[in-house]
């Protein structure tokens, strides 16, 4: 498990070496809210795209969803639970992203947490041994303003 919780922040610090991978017409790759193209890891989702893909992934792997309450705004809070049989039978780990909503990292990680331990066969132990529990964003208020007001640029340096 450890080497897998290191690799993971491997993976985090490697994604915010890139800070401004886009151009500068759209200079923190924002995509927009009609995409419509594969999930990849090298741009920022808004959070209808992010549940889009974790409904995929719940249609090909062991991942289900529970919607826990709905923001200020009435976004729903869907939590994401990846179990190896059914969720409550082992210890618990929860990891909440996007507390912080111009922090645009944080529900990127999880989303690749979210891909890997549903998709990766080599952490199959992962999922025997604990059951997940991943909320990708605490704060979908937040995060939605500042995909559209462009507050977040300072929060994505390092």
């Amino acid at each position: 498990m450890k080497a897998f919780l290191l690799s993971v922040a491997l993976s985090a610090a490697l994604a915010t070496a890139q800070i401004f991978p886009g151009d500068d017409e759209n200079p923190c790759n924002l995509v927009d809210e009609d995409y419509t193209g594969d999930f990849d890891f090298d741009d920022y989702y808004d959070l209808d795209t992010m549940y889009d893909y974790i409904d995929f992934l719940s249609s090909k792997y062991r991942v289900k969803t529970e919607t826990i309450g709905y923001s200020y705004n009435g976004v729903p809070m869907r939590l994401v639970k990846i179990c190896d049989d059914d969720c409550g039978d082992r210890y618990g780990m929860w990891v909440d992203a996007g507390s912080h909503g111009n922090e645009w990292i944080g529900p990127a990680v999880a989303m690749y947490l979210i891909q890997e331990l549903a998709a990766n066969p080599e952490y199959r132990t992962l999922r025997y041994d604990l059951d997940w529990y991943i909320l990708v964003s605490a704060n979908p208020d937040g995060y939605a303003k500042s995909r559209s007001d462009g507050t977040t640029i300072l929060r994505l340096l390092p």
